[in-house]
């Protein structure tokens, strides 16, 4: 009777870990995988940030401490010949669905985006391919956006998309007939920042800005370097939940043992 006691208390503690690390994400439809990796980029960022509060623009460790992880996005590429050959009215044709998978995480401290924590799929497994950066603007960006929407009446706007083009981040929403398109960039780099704009005018501007580009960089996935770059860590889903089986395994093991050894010296 112990003994099965000891193992149902061994398994709820699995799906309790389980579980614990599934609920802090917003996003219900990011794969539990990613999850996992993005809670171990976490604890990897608050240990670097934890050393050096002040070079993270925080000011004490206890800030880094006290980081949790925010809403997570996948990164949706802006193609360059999807741009040319575009002729619809969604934002879907505009997408390159050839790029890494990519997931765009904010840490957050008292509810308020400080930090970035990218992963990617890289070599069959997620990875931590970037954390850091200045997340605030990111997080200000959506909240104008939802209340630019919430000023307009519309009330049917479905769950907002992410996507990249040039190194800049748009939020994407729908109202059920347009898609809506919010640019996060500073109010002191871009006037229209505070603006949304349709999918025509989007693409009008990613154009131009093809047509004028100096550098002549083709593709508007191209990254610049990214600040506070981490080393790529590999975090397997496959490897954890193995090894906290293997774990928990050894564990009943031990505690079998030590019930057999008792009974046998007992009697």
């Amino acid at each position: 009777m112990k003994m099965k006691k000891y193992i149902v208390t061994i398994l709820a503690l699995i799906v309790a870990l389980m579980l614990g690390t599934t609920a802090s994400a917003t996003n219900s439809s990011i794969p539990e995988d990613v999850l996992v990796v993005a809670e171990s980029g976490l604890k990897m960022v608050q240990s670097a940030v934890s050393s050096n509060p002040g070079r993270w623009g925080f000011s004490t460790a206890d800030e880094a401490e006290a980081l949790v992880l925010g809403d997570g996005y996948r990164v949706n590429y802006v193609g360059a010949e999807q741009v040319d050959n575009f002729s619809g009215n969604s934002i879907t044709g505009l997408i390159d669905p050839n790029m890494i998978e990519t997931w765009e995480f904010t840490l957050d401290l008292n509810k308020s985006p400080r930090l970035f924590l990218t992963i990617a799929y890289e070599d069959g497994a997620y990875r931590v391919v970037h954390y850091g950066g200045n997340a605030e603007e990111f997080g200000m960006a959506k909240s104008r956006a939802m209340e630019t929407l919430q000023n307009n009446s519309r009330t049917n706007i479905e769950e907002e998309t992410l996507i990249k083009a040039s190194g800049i981040y748009y939020f994407v929403t729908t109202d059920g007939s347009n898609d809506l398109i919010f640019p996060v960039v500073s109010r002191t780099e871009n006037s229209r920042s505070d603006s949304m704009m349709t999918i025509s005018e989007f693409v009008s501007m990613l154009k131009n800005n093809q047509s004028s580009d100096q550098n002549n960089v083709r593709g508007f996935a191209h990254e610049s370097n990214l600040p506070n770059e981490a080393k790529s860590t590999s975090f397997n889903l496959t490897y954890i939940v193995g090894g906290g089986l293997l774990f928990a395994g050894a564990l009943i093991l031990v505690g079998y043992i030590t019930h057999t050894t008792k009974r046998n010296m007992e009697s």
